[in-house]
């Protein structure tokens, strides 16, 4: 073997995708973000992923969501000596201005040690803020370089200004890996498409917690995606409405808590209809199927269930639920029952 087929080997086995020590993929991006370096070194690699191009549209979406978010913190090391002046005159602004609104105030006594408490107790809280906002993006760019995207269906679309500047302000108060995960993964979906998910879910994630969203992705189990709209068939258990689905661990309190933070449309039952001379089109899990009724059905036949919201819809699609055994020919059992013809596609 020679010199350089060795050289070549060496680089395969240990995984480094890195050139002249800039990255050239996303994932090392994320990892340089997660380690505190630079995000426009990061950025300035993207262009290029183990030979896939990235289309340049979906490049500068990376680019101007991920330094709106991180309010484009740390260009370039030459950067770290204005840093560090604009540093000691923030800190002195800061004073200022908390003495003299203390003043304003009434407050006479506010001493130097006081003021000093105050200015870090405000820079700590940055810190805290400006850490989760990059774990977020570091997640999107680990979410985009797990699927790649080498086509972009719209590239004269745009990344909204008020849409970021919303997303950012909740990007900041997550601290849990869970959900800054999954807000990585909605940036992404963000970058890739921009308007897939809405300002409302944006706001629904601000007030979400991690049981809550525990409780949604095990209500996922038993939710089948028909057309538009994702439903959870009330034929999964007697009387869902009132009694949950205990087989998933899931109380009528837990739908009413559910439709509190806004991911059910309602906890009680709605109603689909399967049309006469019309396709459904159904998906579980990964699964797909289509839905007719059947030749000798001439009158609409009516599934009830409970409907997930605008901002459920929205979710489900990244939560990737766990798939019940036996489910997919449980409900099509019970919709052939009804006079509905269930294929694969």
């Amino acid at each position: 073997m020679s010199n350089d087929e060795q050289t070549a080997e060496a680089a395969d086995d240990s995984g480094s995708s890195e050139l002249g020590g800039l990255p050239i993929t996303l994932a090392d991006a994320a990892n340089f973000i997660k380690s505190g370096k630079s995000f426009d070194i990061a950025a300035a690699g993207l262009a290029v992923a183990h030979g896939v191009p990235i289309p340049p549209s979906i490049v500068a979406r990376i680019r101007i969501g991920a330094e709106r978010i991180i309010d484009a913190s740390f260009h370039a090391g030459t950067r770290m000596i204005e840093r560090r002046t604009e540093r000691a005159d923030f800190d002195a602004k800061l004073q200022r201005e908390i003495i003299n609104k203390a003043a304003r105030q009434g407050v006479k006594n506010l001493s130097a040690e006081s003021a000093d408490r105050i200015v870090m107790s405000y820079l700590n809280e940055h810190q805290r803020k400006y850490a989760n906002k990059s774990a977020v993006v570091a997640e999107a760019f680990t979410s985009l370089a797990d699927d790649t995207p080498t086509i972009d269906e719209n590239p004269d679309s745009e990344l909204s200004d008020d849409w970021l500047n919303l997303f950012a302000d909740v990007a900041a108060q997550k601290s849990s890996h869970e959900m800054q995960h999954l807000m990585g993964r909605i940036l992404a979906g963000e970058i890739r498409q921009p308007g897939c998910f809405s300002p409302l879910t944006i706001h629904a994630l601000s007030t979400l917690t991690q049981p809550i969203a525990k409780k949604f992705e095990r209500l996922c189990e038993a939710a089948i995606k028909m057309d538009n709209e994702v439903i959870v068939p009330a034929l999964v258990t007697a009387d869902i409405a009132a009694r949950g689905i205990p087989d998933l661990d899931i109380q009528y309190v837990d739908m009413l808590h559910l439709r509190s933070y806004g991911l059910l449309a309602s906890e009680t039952l709605s109603s689909y209809e399967f049309k006469p001379n019309a396709t459904s089109h159904l998906m579980y899990g990964r699964k797909r199927f289509t839905a007719r009724l059947r030749a000798d059905v001439t009158s609409p036949a009516v599934l009830q269930g409970v409907i997930f919201s605008q901002v459920g819809r929205e979710l489900y699609g990244l939560v990737a639920p766990a798939e019940a055994p036996g489910f997919d020919k449980w409900f099509k059992d019970a919709f052939t029952k009804q006079g509905v013809s269930i294929e694969p596609v």
